[in-house]
Parts: structure tokens; C-alpha cells; sequence
């Protein structure tokens, strides 16, 4: 699947990441709770426990690296959703300028409202979470459009995809159990 990157695709880019990042700078370092403490002592320390997914924690511990801050997470997060929501748009857009509008006013109430500015500067494993998770149920409208009919790429990029969903939280293994059997099962019916 090839993309071709337009200007109307940066625009939603900038304004998801210009908002949510105003957000970050205003509640800066971000919002971080018990677990977000926890984990970042546990990067701290080189003491890892199995409370938090070491692959979480080791992205954030990657993260910190690059700029000793908690920022820098909620900086990710907010990058994560944005590559995702811009690549939704530009494949859901059709030439219009009337999806555009609609499109732009749809990102500035997602990036406005106070659940999802929240949550993205929020410093938990269940917002990447979350992003992985809208994700995969993107490619799953793709496959079901172009009924079942994908590349092997796509299908090795939707797997890699569910491995990380796997990965971050332990009760992603599950859903990315019933995903892969549900979609084996369908791509065997077509």
C-alpha cells in the first residue's frame, strides 16, 4: 500500500500535533499518575518488576534516553496518534473540499476534547495502547473493503501491529488471539 503524502495530509498532521502539544506544554511534563511513577523508577533504578510490560517500559526507557523528561513520552504519544489519525484521513478523503472541511472540523474536536487531550498527555501504557488499537481496527476496515483481498506486506504489517498490541498491555495477547483467528477464518471463507 503505497502513500502519497499531500498537503491536506499535513495540515491534519499539524493541527492534531500542534493542539495536543499546547496541552503538553500547558499540564508539562504531562499527567502521570502512581503507574507512571512506578514505571519511570523502574527505568530510573534498572529494577523492572512484571507490573508494567517490559515492552512498554523499554520504549520509554529508549524515549528517555533521547531527552531525559517525561515529555518526550507524552511527545510520542501524541506523534503515534497523529501519524495514525492523519494516515485514517487520507484514506478515508475523497477529493473534496467538503470531506476536507469535515475531516479538519473532526480533528479539532477530537484534539479539543477534553477526554482525548487528556488521555494523550497522560503517561500510561494504555493510551499507546489504545493508538495500536485504533490501528488495527483501520486495517480491519481496509481488508474488509477491499474484501480480503491484500497484499502479503499488509498482512506481515497488520501481524506486526497485533505482536506490539501483544507486547503493551498483557490483556492485549487476547485480542490479539481472537483478532488473528477471526481474520484466518475469514481469509480461508474468501
Amino acid at each position: 500500500m503505497r502513500i502519497k503524502i499531500r498537503k491536506e495530509d499535513v495540515l491534519i498532521f499539524l493541527i492534531s500535533i500542534l493542539i495536543l502539544t499546547l496541552f503538553l506544554y500547558v499540564f508539562s511534563p504531562g499527567i502521570l499518575s502512581y503507574d507512571s511513577y512506578n514505571q519511570l523508577n523502574q527505568i530510573k533504578t534498572n529494577n523492572f518488576s512484571n507490573w508494567h510490560p517490559f515492552f512498554h517500559t523499554f520504549i520509554e526507557m529508549v524515549l528517555l534516553k533521547i531527552y531525559d523528561s517525561p515529555v518526550i513520552i507524552g511527545g510520542f504519544q501524541i506523534l503515534v496518534f497523529s501519524i495514525i489519525w492523519t494516515f485514517i484521513c487520507h484514506y478515508n478523503r475523497s477529493n473534496t473540499k467538503k470531506n476536507l472541511i469535515l475531516q479538519i472540523l473532526l480533528t479539532l474536536f477530537i484534539c479539543f476534547n477534553p477526554i482525548n487531550f487528556t488521555y494523550a498527555i497522560t503517561l500510561w501504557k494504555d493510551i499507546l495502547f489504545s493508538y495500536i488499537l485504533l490501528l488495527i481496527c483501520f486495517f480491519i476496515q481496509i481488508i474488509v473493503e477491499k474484501k480480503y483481498r491484500c497484499s502479503y506486506k499488509f498482512i506481515v504489517m497488520v501481524g506486526l501491529f497485533l505482536a506490539i498490541l501483544s507486547q503493551i498491555r498483557y490483556n492485549g495477547l487476547y485480542i490479539s488471539l481472537v483478532v488473528m483467528f477471526i481474520m484466518s477464518f475469514l481469509f480461508y471463507k474468501k
